[in-house]
């Protein structure tokens, strides 16, 4: 194992040879002697040694402590100083080179060993410190993390060098200073709290604050503070990570805004399509808009129909901002002739500084607007690619540069409030062709009650005429018949005035049958249920079809109009029943389902196709007729039928109409 160079300064040469004898015999090696503090400069330089001993008085211009403190500076090499000397300014001056020892003349072998063993291991170890303290700055210097140490009151003991790259302040002039002078005016407070909360052992998480940059700015800070303990385990300070933020905040920012962007479309989307009031709900989406993107005014201009006028349509205005009042006539646009050819290819329109467009579109722009604008944005509106018109928006403040997450937010914005006022054109001319429809229906259905008020008008007419004219007439003819006294005729004249009075009474009874078939219900009294018995057995009297007739024993009353409609109903099914459909059964059931009263007219006769007969029987108008009787009285009707399957017809009436029917 190689020994220990040691390299003695001793400008007495016999003192200097008796600590080389000493040394040897101790086992370290001796590399030189030198007599003066420029001869051990230079053998230190040469030989390296591990360990000098240096005299205090020396010969030449530098005594040992000037000499030691070159050693300290250029070699770092330890250095035990031997001297006869022990004033107190000689050591005053001696400490200042930070010896690692001091023996005082004469000494004892012993006494040199073991300062000599000291020395080298405290400089181990200071070596290992700052090699460790070393490997500590490059790793602090490496961080992009801000560290700091402070004092029991707050002051920066250290400061990393991020700390001066980050926010200009030297940290040379800062170590000492309280921490505060770099916190922004309205943290201070609140981080002062937190530093003695910490201090007296509270746990502090991490937390955040704005760290008060030398030019004025200011970076958002995220802390994490722990306190530095002593021996004995009292805190004596706080060792702190500072990190800037400001990336994070402005993520933070931008899924703020994102969020806020969903929300603004949710509830726009929201507004318009369930709006009742066009109008009101473009206002309310325009003003959302106008707060949420921070402009000063929002305006939609649409186009007018074969013109080449914008109108503005819609318009929201900053609270608070005098604006002159807009005219609703409408502006051309015949000067922005190659902005028009971009909006109209879905280009925006951006211009974030008015001042930078030529004089003549300035001119142009205050003239349309009527305000002196400073930026604006121009979002293209289509409804399946037909140019709509533009939504624009205007700051009159400040100028703005707008982002394309903005403009994508703004564009699908104007595509909703363009669907919903697309959508309320559709539905305004919708309505109006509804309202045309529903004039016509409503001519329709009066036409349907005077034809069915003349249909019962006729009844009446026929009934009367046939009662007062040919009945009379058949019965009188009947009284003089048999007035004749048979006894002066011939027994073939006998025969055929039997003959005759029977016809007569066939046809008087026939006429009255038609009479009760075909005229009106003149009682209003008279209840459903009686006359569609009464109906029934006129044409159902004589064998072959057997009727079915179910009714409930009691259901509400039923007015005049309805029951009247509602027999007319059944006698047409019934009729042709009997004249068409060759039926050996027929159902009738009336029923109440509902607060409505249910009729059904079935049979098993031979059917029919429904759309080919009422194609070909175009001068067949019982169907039609038996379904404008249920639409007078808000009912509806259906026939179903096919070939040998037979026919039903089924309707539901309410008990009281709603149309104040009247015959």
């Amino acid at each position: 194992m190689a020994r220990t160079k040691i390299l003695i300064v001793e400008d007495e040469k016999i003192v200097a040879v008796d600590i080389k004898n000493t040394l040897l015999h101790l086992g370290y090696a001796v590399c030189g002697i030198a007599l003066s503090g420029e001869d051990a400069l230079k053998q230190i330089k040469e030989t390296q040694p591990a360990l000098v001993l240096m005299d205090i008085v020396l010969k030449g211009d530098m005594d040992g402590i000037e000499t030691a403190e070159h050693v300290r500076h250029r070699f770092n090499t330890p250095v035990i100083y031997l001297t006869a000397y022990a004033d107190h300014k000689t050591l005053e001056r001696a400490k200042i080179t930070e010896p690692f020892g001091y023996i005082i003349k004469p000494f004892e072998e012993k006494e040199l060993y073991t300062a000599i063993e000291m020395a080298l291991y405290k400089h181990k170890m200071e070596n290992k410190v700052k090699e460790s303290e070393k490997k500590y700055h490059r790793l602090i210097d490496r961080l992009t993390d801000m560290v700091f140490t402070l004092d029991k009151d707050g002051n920066f003991t250290y400061l990393s060098p991020q700390f001066e790259k980050l926010s200009g302040h030297p940290v040379r002039i800062l170590l000492g200073h309280s921490f505060t002078e770099v916190v922004a005016p309205e943290y201070i407070k609140s981080t002062a709290k937190l530093f003695k909360q910490g201090f007296s052992g509270k746990k502090i998480s991490l937390y955040e604050t704005e760290l008060l940059c030398k030019d004025g700015k200011r970076i958002p800070i995220e802390l994490n503070v722990t306190s530095i303990l002593n021996a004995e385990g009292n805190p004596i300070g706080r060792l702190g990570v500072a990190r800037d933020i400001t990336e994070r905040k402005q993520a933070e920012e931008i899924v703020k805004k994102h969020v806020e962007m969903e929300k603004t479309l949710t509830k726009i989307s929201a507004t318009v399509v369930k709006a009742k009031q066009m109008d009101i709900a473009v206002k309310k989406a325009l003003a959302h808009l106008g707060t949420v993107f921070d402009v000063d005014q929002v305006y939609l201009f649409q186009i007018r129909e074969k013109e080449k006028i914008w109108d503005y349509s819609y318009g929201w205005t900053r609270k608070g901002l005098k604006v002159k009042k807009r005219s609703r006539r409408g502006v051309s646009f015949d000067n922005f002739s190659q902005w028009i050819k971009q909006l109209k290819h879905h280009q925006v329109i951006t211009i974030p500084d008015v001042k930078k467009l030529s004089s003549r579109l300035q001119k142009n722009i205050k003239k349309i607007s009527e305000q002196n604008i400073k930026s604006f944005l121009i979002i293209p509106l289509h409804f399946e690619e037909n140019f709509f018109g533009a939504l624009g928006f205007f700051n009159n403040t400040e100028i703005r540069t707008w982002q394309q997450d903005d403009i994508g937010i703004l564009q699908t914005a104007g595509e909703i409030i363009t669907s919903g006022l697309v959508k309320d054109r559709f539905q305004k001319k919708l309505t109006h062709v509804l309202e045309e429809l529903e004039t016509d229906r409503m001519k329709m259905v009066e036409l349907a009650k005077r034809i069915i008020d003349a249909q019962e008008k006729e009844r009446l007419y026929l009934a009367s005429e046939i009662h007062d004219d040919m009945l009379q007439g058949l019965v009188a003819i009947l009284y003089f018949l048999q007035m004749i006294d048979i006894s002066t005729l011939d027994k073939k004249m006998q025969e055929r005035k039997e003959k005759l009075i029977e016809l007569i009474k066939a046809s008087i009874d026939r006429g009255r049958r038609l009479i009760s078939e075909i005229e009106p219900i003149r009682e209003p009294e008279i209840g459903l249920i009686q006359a569609v018995k009464k109906s029934i057995d006129l044409r159902f009297a004589g064998p072959g079809t057997k009727v079915e007739f179910n009714y409930p024993g009691k259901f509400p009353k039923i007015n005049f109009a309805a029951k009247v409609n509602i027999l007319r109903i059944i006698q047409e099914a019934l009729m042709n029943v009997r004249k068409h459909a060759q039926a050996t059964r027929v159902s009738i059931k009336i029923s109440v389902f509902k607060n409505k009263l249910k009729m059904e007219v079935k049979d098993d006769g031979v059917g029919f196709n429904l759309k080919l007969f009422l194609k070909k029987n175009t001068r067949h108008y019982g169907i039609l007729t038996m379904q404008e009787r249920a639409q007078l009285i808000d009912g509806e009707l259906t026939v179903t039928s096919r070939s040998g399957k037979g026919t039903i017809v089924k309707g539901f009436f309410p008990f009281v109409s709603k149309r104040r029917t009247r015959f």
